[in-house]
């Protein structure tokens, strides 16, 4: 906190610089919620853009779109977190599990 003419003015909670989302403690958790809710938004709006009787194949079309677009999303900043055996990575990469299951979902046509 910084006295500023007698005004407090308190750090954030969560800051974001250059699309990563930083918390006072740096462990990403805050980045990789908001990345993978971004990329589940998306993959549920997606789904809407066909069914088994018309629109989107559920094949090598849908495969192509998630590997565009929602892995794009969710992997953005992948580089900074992860550490091989790194100290709390096991949650952030459960969360980017989910991702993958949901995609491989709707990818095989299973709903």
């Amino acid at each position: 906190p910084t006295l500023n003419h007698n005004i407090l003015i308190k750090a954030p909670q969560f800051w974001k610089y250059l699309g990563f989302f930083f918390s006072l403690y740096l462990d990403f958790s805050f980045h990789v919620t908001c990345y993978t809710n971004k990329a589940l938004t998306f993959l549920r709006s997606a789904r809407m853009m066909g069914t088994s009787t018309w629109g989107l194949s559920p094949n090598l079309l849908t495969a192509l779109v998630y590997t565009a677009i929602a892995h794009s999303i969710w992997s953005y900043g992948y580089q900074l977190w992860y550490h091989h055996n790194g100290f709390g990575v096991k949650k952030l990469v459960e969360k980017c599990q989910l991702i993958q299951n949901v995609a491989n979902r709707w990818i095989m046509g299973a709903f």
